[in-house]
């Protein structure tokens, strides 16, 4: 049974037993480079679906320079194209959009003609922010750990549960080789996965969205059988067998400084732990 690691400070890991897939064994680094591959074939194949581009008017609803209004492209033209029409300051500090009403990441093209405005940490009410926030804090604690053991000992991401913002703590379910049962992360080992964490996020990678079909990502997470798993429940949540990929391929937009430090810092600090199962 996988099991939640939460903390109030460092969400620790439960090591669990898994079972191979039948799929050719890759190494870690050969998993994520196919991924990026396919993530980048599917969204230039959606591209290619609109060859014309079509015009849309986008109109800025925020504070600042209200009444804005911006002609950008159809499904190519996103919220951080429209924010550098407006200033480096909403380039930088804009986290997320609101298209219509509606929450929408910042590299999410736009589908059709809208009013828009962004969100920060400023706002009077930053919970869809920090939301974000957090969901990004433990993507890239997931990212490192993937990337901190040798290819002979896997590890198996599971999911970023949900926890309320109140609690202080990011998390992500990890199962780790059964070879690590009796492992317990030093000091030496916390800051090893700081220096990762510190040059991953320096390099400034942007989060994007990309909707597929059920079968292109259970090509991309054939070596995951937890994922394969969640592609199956998410996909029958909708008519359509549409699932939400997440991914950070490209050195193109400032991370904000506040994830480095909040990131760094959980990292180093063990304080109190606790545990509980899914």
């Amino acid at each position: 049974m996988p099991v939640t690691a939460k903390g109030s400070w460092w969400p620790f890991l439960l090591p669990g037993f898994i079972s191979t897939p039948a799929v050719p064994r890759l190494t870690s680094e050969e998993v994520i480079q196919m991924r990026n591959e396919l993530f980048t074939k599917e969204k230039e194949r959606q591209s290619s679906l609109h060859p014309r581009i079509e015009k849309i008017e986008v109109k800025y609803t925020g504070k600042s320079h209200p009444g804005t209004v911006f002609v950008m492209n159809r499904a190519l033209s996103t919220p951080y194209n429209c924010a550098m029409h407006l200033s480096e300051w909403h380039c930088k500090k804009s986290v997320l959009a609101l298209v219509d009403g509606e929450v929408w990441d910042m590299y999410r093209p736009l589908t059709k003609s809208c009013e828009i405005q962004f969100l920060t940490f400023k706002d009077e009410d930053p919970e869809e922010v920090n939301k974000a926030y957090w969901r990004s804090c433990a993507m890239i604690m997931a990212c490192v750990l993937k990337r901190a053991f040798k290819d002979e000992y896997s590890v198996n991401l599971i999911k970023a549960p949900e926890v309320p913002v109140i609690s202080g703590a990011f998390c992500y379910d990890v199962i780790l080789d059964n070879r690590l049962n009796d492992w317990k992360p030093t000091n030496d080992n916390f800051r090893s996965l700081t220096r990762d964490a510190g040059k991953l996020i320096h390099k400034d990678l942007p989060f994007e969205t990309l909707h597929v079909e059920a079968k292109v990502a259970r090509e991309m997470f054939q070596h995951n059988r937890y994922k394969m798993e969640m592609i199956e429940r998410k996909a029958s949540q909708n008519t359509e067998g549409i699932v939400t990929l997440h991914s950070f391929p490209r050195p193109e937009r400032e991370i904000p400084v506040q994830i480095v430090n909040t990131v760094l810092w959980k990292m180093c600090d063990l304080g109190d732990k606790s545990f509980s199962g899914e």
